[in-house]
């Protein structure tokens, strides 16, 4: 397999906060700063495979794969399948605040404005891939049940802040930014294809 990006993959730890409440700046009713800071998770355009790396990806060369302009190196157009993940959970989001979306008056993201089956299509591929993602991942961390012994249901309480080895995102993001050869990938219906 290739991944070329992974040149730029560094780690850390950290815990990432789980609370149901827990502040931040991609939550809540969408307002136009937040569909924006969604989009700039995501929407990156593509970069350059070589040619000669297709089958690494069990894939053929024999494909009629879009290619990238010479001065790019002229290999086939390639996208991030964490972007792809984003803008997934990015239309799911969108989904879930449609009436917002719709009393609002702002522009309707473009899964609103999709009639509805290509809508429905859409958003079982999505919910499909993530699927498939989160079961080959198969994430083992633990998370942790608190007692609450002021509670005479005997409910629990859960934690779902995690400790967690995490690619630097920023470090991810600034090699697709530096190695970007295709600035907006859409498919014929005008949609982002990632």
């Amino acid at each position: 397999m290739i991944a070329p990006a992974l040149e730029a993959v560094e780690y850390h730890d950290e815990t990432l906060p789980g609370a149901f409440l827990q502040p931040s700046p991609y939550r809540g009713t969408p307002t136009p700063d937040i569909d924006a800071r969604w989009e700039k998770l995501w929407d990156w355009g593509a970069f350059n495979v070589p040619e000669d790396k297709i089958p690494l990806l069990n894939k053929s060369k024999d494909d009629p794969w879009h290619h990238t302009d010479p001065s790019h190196g002229g290999g086939v157009a390639g996208l991030f399948w964490g972007f792809h993940q984003i803008h997934c959970l990015d239309l799911l989001r969108q989904m879930s605040y449609k009436e917002e979306y719709e009393k609002s008056g702002q522009r309707l993201p473009s899964i609103l404005r999709d009639p509805e089956a290509l809508r429905r299509t859409h958003l079982d591929h999505c919910i499909e891939l993530i699927r498939m993602d989160m079961m080959c991942q198969a994430d083992v961390t633990p998370y942790l049940v608190l007692d609450r012994p002021d509670d005479s249901t005997g409910a629990l309480n859960i934690d779902f802040s995690v400790f967690k080895r995490c690619r630097d995102f920023g470090k991810v993001a600034n090699w697709m930014k530096d190695h970007i050869a295709i600035s907006s990938v859409r498919d014929s219906e005008g949609h982002h294809s990632r």
